[in-house]
């Protein structure tokens, strides 16, 4: 058997110490190294998972925006409707689905509640709706999109009602200050209807209390019953009337106008019904005027309630009234006696027309006694002494009188009845009288005379007689009026002054001429004057201007025969 070892026992040898190892101190320092390592892997983990939720938060709330129910798809749920909400509370792309999408729900409810809030508006002024009916409408709206939301979620409920209540309290308000304004625009129509009552009465008459009425009826007389009561009072008390309407509208404008109506128809009826009191017999009735006067008791009682400035104002409407119907009555007396003198130039026409074809024209001559008797009684002797010529003098005066535009028909008929034309001339000058009231035929004519005859006056027609030369151009001017009186009723819209510078240029008359024959016609008429006795011997041409100055010729004539004189001066 092995011997069995001895115990351990001390041999008194020292046995070094085993140096021990500090793990905390090891685990510090370790740590120590590894926090900037730990860190920078905690920050790239943070940034992962913030792109992660930034991404998220994108991705969710374009999902959100997109897919969000409409109000119809909300209505038409069967179910719970918070099952139509993309999104949900637990991961960072649901709640940014869900935001977006509530968010989105929002904007649309109240884009679709101020579009009918608006609608609702026009609906309202449309119909006139009252503010009662329109509040109920309003939160009708407000109430149906609040209540879909609240379903959702009550805080997106509540912000939505606030809102929307502020848009409904504004489109309230609105509408009330329409409705007041429409009220006061009601109110100011009616009392213009009133007032217009009492300024100017109803066409039928239905309305008793106008200033018509006032006039029409006078002051009130005292009796039994009652005091005196003037027409000043009664106008004053309906001028309070429109003052007390007008104020009520609080329109100072209104009120401005309507008294300027109302005392412009009262001095209007003050001054029409002097005007009618005065036309009745004016005469008589201006004289009572001036005197004061007035025998008529109602016309008496107007003019004792005028102010003395309305007395003028009416007194000088009634007077320029009768100048104007005085006016008229002289216009239409003209009118008549225009009438009347062209008939009888045209039954004259008609009879000389009619005895030259030796047809029957005694209906045209009995219509001539009816209408103008003085023509009758010329005409009449002249075909009871028929027979008669031509007179050249009285020819060449007429022809002139023509061209000049200042032949007449009386001047003509005369004539004839003297016995100094025949019937065809009669019926030519007759011609002339018609052609004479064309303005184009005077200016055609006055060229002609002027070309041809520059230096005879209208008046001067004993030149006529005396200058063989001047009477065988005024027959050429007459030739040339026959001609375009003839070529006018050919042609009516004929150029009448083309027509005859031709005619005047085929004379061939210069201006040297012209000067000449006004020269020599004006050295007769010197000769003349002296010879009869107006002018002395040694009289110059300057003495003949003041003698023709000294005449009551017109100053046409003058300046004609004036400017002949000073051609003998040159």
């Amino acid at each position: 058997m092995a011997e069995r070892l001895k115990r351990y026992r001390p041999l008194g040898v020292s046995i070094p110490t085993i140096p021990t190892v500090d793990y905390v101190a090891t685990g510090r320092a370790q740590a120590r190294a590894m926090a900037p390592i730990q860190r920078g892997l905690d920050s790239m983990t943070d940034f992962a998972l913030k792109k992660f939720e930034e991404k998220a938060l994108i991705e969710g709330a374009e999902y959100g925006a997109q897919n969000a129910p409409t109000k119809q798809q909300l209505q038409d749920a069967q179910g719970d409707i918070e099952d139509l909400v993309p999104g949900d509370q637990t991961t960072v792309f649901g709640r940014a689905a869900r935001k977006a999408a509530l968010q989105s729900m929002t904007t649309n409810f109240e884009m679709s509640a101020r579009e009918q809030m608006v609608n609702l508006r026009i609906q309202a002024q449309r119909e006139n709706m009252d503010t009662a009916t329109f509040t109920e409408q309003s939160n009708a709206i407000i109430d149906g999109y609040t209540s879909t939301l609240q379903d959702i979620s009550p805080s997106a409920a509540l912000n939505f009602r606030a809102t929307m209540a502020t848009v409904g309290n504004s489109a309230l308000l609105a509408h009330s200050n329409k409705l007041l304004a429409n009220q006061k625009e009601q109110d100011k129509a009616t009392a213009a209807d009133n007032v217009d009552l009492i300024i100017n009465g109803r066409p039928d008459d239905l309305y008793d209390g106008s200033l018509s009425d006032i006039f029409e009826q006078g002051s009130t007389p005292k009796s039994a019953t009652q005091d005196y009561v003037s027409m000043t009072e009664k106008i004053e008390t309906q001028r309070m009337s429109v003052i007390d309407m007008a104020t009520e509208i609080g329109d100072s404008a209104f009120l401005t106008s309507k008294l300027k109506a109302f005392d412009e128809k009262v001095d209007e009826l003050y001054a029409t019904s002097t005007s009618g009191w005065l036309n009745q017999a004016p005469a008589e009735r201006l004289h009572q005027l001036s005197t004061g006067q007035i025998t008529d008791t109602r016309f008496a009682d107007i003019w004792s309630n005028m102010t003395t400035d309305q007395q003028q104002t009416a007194s000088l409407y009634a007077r320029q009234q009768l100048r104007d119907i005085e006016a008229t009555n002289t216009s239409l007396s003209q009118a008549a006696e225009r009438k009347r003198t062209e008939t009888s130039e045209s039954l004259l026409v008609s009879i000389t027309d009619r005895r030259l074809k030796n047809e029957d024209y005694s209906q045209e001559l009995a219509q001539l006694k009816v209408v103008d008797g003085s023509a009758w009684i010329d005409i009449s002797s002249q075909i009871r002494s028929d027979g008669a010529i031509d007179d050249p003098s009285t020819v060449a005066n007429l022809n002139l009188a023509s061209v000049d535009g200042l032949l007449t028909m009386d001047m003509v008929r005369k004539a004839y009845g003297r016995g100094n034309l025949s019937n065809p001339t009669f019926l030519t000058m007759q011609d002339k009288v018609k052609s004479g009231r064309n303005e184009a035929h005077r200016e055609a004519m006055t060229f002609v005379k002027n070309s041809l005859l520059p230096d005879v006056a209208v008046a001067d027609f004993t030149i006529l007689s005396d200058d063989s030369d001047t009477k065988r151009i005024a027959r050429q001017v007459a030739d040339i009026e026959n001609r375009l009186i003839q070529a006018a009723k050919a042609t009516p819209d004929l150029n009448r002054f083309d027509f005859v510078q031709p005619l005047v240029k085929a004379f061939q008359v210069t201006e040297e001429d012209v000067l000449k024959a006004k020269k020599e016609a004006a050295q007769k008429r010197f000769d003349s004057l002296v010879e009869q006795g107006f002018l002395t011997k040694n009289a110059t041409p300057q003495d003949a201007i003041d003698f023709v100055n000294r005449q009551s010729y017109g100053q046409t004539q003058k300046d004609s025969l004036n400017d002949g004189y000073r051609l003998l001066m040159d």
